[in-house]
């Protein structure tokens, strides 16, 4: 009698099993189905990105290599490829140096909004904060000091990898200004940071020797002179220490303003 009622019991437990199987299977292939659908969404949205990568990486790379020959409108249609791409290191890498170009051509209050736009697409700080200083760079050749201050402010106080060049750049414009006590605390942090090459401490302890001397108010005449000055025109230092120190400021300027954007490689 005891395996009549096991069998039994076994014969309702099967059919109970069936039963929520039958009524199961349905939200199983429609859970199973979600599932597919999703990866194959992930794995199309990961080829759209490769793909769109791809076709910048191209374009941009053709527009270093015209720009190289001297094809400098050709350079600028492939720079604008990149910058028209959805992948955002290319993009911000296009921008820069189609902003570039057009402070190559005088155009600088166009080279500036192209350096913001290319700031605010860039991926990660590497390429954004080498924008927004090369934006303040071509803004300190002929715009007032409450342009410039907000910029470099936070790249000179921040954590970046640019730190030490926004420091010197802020210290620089606020000499230019006359802006001679600020400029001298400046240039004090700067002498004395370790995030600061040792050719900037250099300047730095110029600028402060300059400032401290009182020959300072030549430096906004002597570096705007200098700046006007061609690399091939290069002279010998100018005999007045005043000069000289502002030359030297000059000199660091010019080679800021050439700051590389991170090769294209950075961005894949």
């Amino acid at each position: 009698m005891t395996d009549v009622f096991n069998e039994v019991e076994e014969q309702l437990r099967s059919q109970q099993y069936e039963d929520l199987l039958r009524r199961g299977w349905p939200y199983a292939a429609a859970a199973a189905g979600v599932l597919l659908l999703g990866a194959l969404g992930f794995w199309g949205w990961n080829k759209h990105v490769q793909d769109e990568a791809g076709k910048a990486s191209v374009a941009y790379q053709a527009g270093m290599d015209a720009g190289a020959q001297g094809h400098i409108a050709e350079a600028d249609k492939d720079f604008g490829e990149a910058a028209a791409s959805s992948a955002p290191a290319y993009r911000a890498l296009g921008l820069m140096q189609q902003a570039q170009i057009r402070l190559d051509q005088n155009k600088t209050d166009e080279g500036v909004r192209l350096f913001d736009e290319a700031a605010k697409v860039a991926p990660d700080p590497i390429i954004g904060d080498v924008a927004r200083l090369k934006a303040a760079y071509a803004l300190m050749d002929g715009h007032p000091l409450s342009e410039i201050e907000p910029r470099l402010q936070p790249l000179a106080t921040g954590k970046g990898p640019y730190k030490a060049m926004a420091m010197e750049a802020l210290a620089m414009a606020r000499l230019q200004a006359g802006k001679f006590t600020e400029a001298k605390d400046d240039f004090t942090v700067l002498s004395l940071s370790q995030d600061a090459s040792q050719t900037a401490q250099a300047r730095a302890h110029a600028a402060i020797d300059l400032i401290q001397s009182g020959s300072a108010a030549v430096v906004p005449a002597t570096v705007k002179a200098a700046a006007l000055l061609p690399a091939s025109a290069a002279q010998p230092m100018p005999p007045s220490a005043a000069q000289a120190a502002a030359a030297q400021i000059a000199a660091a300027q010019a080679a800021a303003r050439s700051v590389s954007a991170p090769q294209a490689g950075a961005a894949q």
